[in-house]
């Protein structure tokens, strides 16, 4: 029962056609107390492909990337934070869009690290590259804390012609992956 959902509008107001169009949310949540030091240091991030169960008591399948506390604040922040997609334009034949709603790819960033090495992207060459590939990084290992955010990303949509719209739905989750 924990969520917010938002529905994005992505109009192209230019006069050429985008081609190879990707969505992507990048969240650094810095996990825990806002007056503890080094909040963001213990905090780790990982994906899940699961079931969830839909209005009708049918299930359906729902992609999640998350962060959580690893507990280095003593138990003060308990639960998770993740991005679902709900919804966005589809194509069975996947020419257009995606086949189907969900998650293209998965990546955890350290703010530790150079972009080479899994830092955050410096460019829109390195964000362009992050938002297309399709890759699901592992989930990050405790005892391994850093900084951690994520980025995850839905396409590719083959093209927004001029003054046409792309409507795109997301929620923002809280509880736990019991």
């Amino acid at each position: 029962d924990d969520f917010v959902a938002f529905e994005f509008e992505v109009t192209n107001v230019g006069v050429a056609t985008i081609n190879d169009v990707y969505i992507g949310f990048f969240a650094d949540a810095d996990i825990g107390p806002r007056e503890r030091p080094g909040r963001a240091e213990d905090d780790m991030a990982g994906s899940r492909n699961v079931l969830g169960r839909a209005r009708d008591n049918s299930f359906v399948p729902v992609s999640v990337g998350f962060m959580y506390d690893s507990d280095g604040d003593d138990g003060d922040t308990p639960g998770y934070f993740g991005i679902v997609f709900l919804g966005h334009d589809t194509d069975p034949t996947g020419r257009l869009a995606p086949r189907s709603v969900g998650l293209r790819n998965f990546n955890h960033f350290s703010g530790q690290q150079t972009f080479a090495r899994g830092g955050d992207p410096t460019n829109d060459d390195e964000r362009y590259e992050l938002l297309s590939e399709t890759q699901i990084d592992n989930d990050t290992v405790e005892g391994k804390e850093a900084d951690y955010r994520f980025l995850v990303t839905a396409g590719p949509f083959s093209e927004l012609p001029p003054g046409q719209t792309l409507e795109f739905i997301r929620e923002y989750v809280g509880g736990s992956l019991a």
